[in-house]
């Protein structure tokens, strides 16, 4: 059955202060593509500012007066993205710490009010992505993502093909990078620049499976996600959240938290448990206890990439990749077979 015959789809996007550079081109690229594949659009925009944690110093990395400018930009840019029919519906997640406690509970299992790990990346937001949608499967995408997808192919149908025929997926995402030469996920001579030997892959007859999710972009079944909740260890998590409530007074002293901290403040750092994990993380340790998997399509007629960092060149290059990768499927060479956008070749291809 193609996901053009069903509304039990939702399209996710996870808009934040950082997007604003970028966002609304990126949403509506998203939208393009896979409007015909979905009942709904949902932009999940998160208004928290990051609190100080273990690895992250939030007066410094991002000084409060700033960041409130950035999240007025934010609500304007979604009321923008509804109001000219981009998308239907707009989610937001704000600073309230029951409301966010209670969200984390759910998913994660520990009632903490923190909407980021600790390294200062989303949490909750990509929680709120699964919680927020009115179908089975919500089609979720970061906003930095730039997606082929081929004239004529849906990867949301052959995600949702692929989730009706094993019961052991629980998400299933398209290649993450343009098919390298090999007959591989990634380019094999650097495979380990986007992909951890710890992560296990496995060759299936749709592409590739692993325990290790990628919270980029993914189809995922929440009735299969409802019955392995919460996810992480609650017993380590447990105690991980309560070395963090004692110390969060203390992450704010630059000394300890910020860049310029000294040795000794990082040898009596990597004595205190990291919390919370990132979701990606909780996925991957959760899936190897309870025996579910995400599966990687080996489909060429998709494929995504996505920028590790996004400097002004990022910005300067956005139009030229919205057009070769989202439009035309091309790429230069030193592309292939990796996911994170390759600057350099990117400035020098003229294809």
């Amino acid at each position: 059955m193609s996901a053009r015959a069903t509304t039990d789809v939702t399209l996710q996007i996870n808009l934040s202060a950082g997007d604003l550079a970028y966002g609304a081109q990126m949403v509506a690229s998203l939208v393009r593509t896979h409007r015909p594949d979905v009942s709904e659009v949902v932009i999940v925009a998160d208004l928290c500012r990051p609190a100080s944690a273990r690895d992250f110093h939030a007066a410094s990395r991002l000084p409060a007066r700033e960041f409130a400018t950035r999240v007025e930009r934010l609500r304007g840019l979604c009321a923008a993205l509804e109001a000219d029919g981009t998308v239907d519906r707009t989610v937001f997640v704000t600073p309230n710490a029951a409301s966010l406690a209670a969200l984390n509970q759910r998913y994660a299992g520990v009632a903490t009010p923190r909407s980021h790990d600790h390294f200062g990346h989303a949490f909750s937001a990509y929680f709120a992505g699964w919680d927020c949608a009115r179908t089975r499967y919500v089609a979720h995408f970061d906003a930095d993502i730039l997606l082929w997808q081929a004239p004529g192919f849906s990867w949301v149908a052959t995600a949702l093909d692929a989730l009706k025929n094993d019961e052991t997926l629980l998400a299933v995402s398209p290649r993450i990078a343009p098919p390298p030469a090999t007959n591989t996920l990634l380019d094999p001579q650097h495979a380990l620049e986007c992909w951890s030997a710890s992560w296990p892959l496995h060759r299936h007859e749709n592409g590739w499976i692993s325990p290790w999710f990628s919270t980029r972009c993914h189809l995922i079944d929440r009735e299969r996600l409802a019955r392995v909740l919460p996810l992480g260890n609650p017993a380590h998590d447990r105690r991980a959240a309560a070395f963090d409530r004692w110390l969060r007074p203390l992450y704010d002293l630059r000394a300890l938290t910020g860049s310029e901290r000294s040795r000794i403040a990082r040898r009596l750092l990597r004595c205190v448990p990291p919390f919370p994990l990132p979701p990606e993380v909780l996925l991957h340790e959760h899936a190897q206890r309870r025996d579910f998997s995400c599966l990687y399509l080996a489909n060429p007629d998709a494929w995504f990439i996505h920028p590790d960092t996004k400097p002004e060149r990022f910005v300067r290059l956005l139009p030229k990749l919205i057009e070769h990768v989202t439009v035309r499927g091309t790429h230069p060479p030193a592309q292939r077979g990796l996911s994170s956008v390759q600057f350099q070749a990117w400035e020098n291809h003229d294809a």
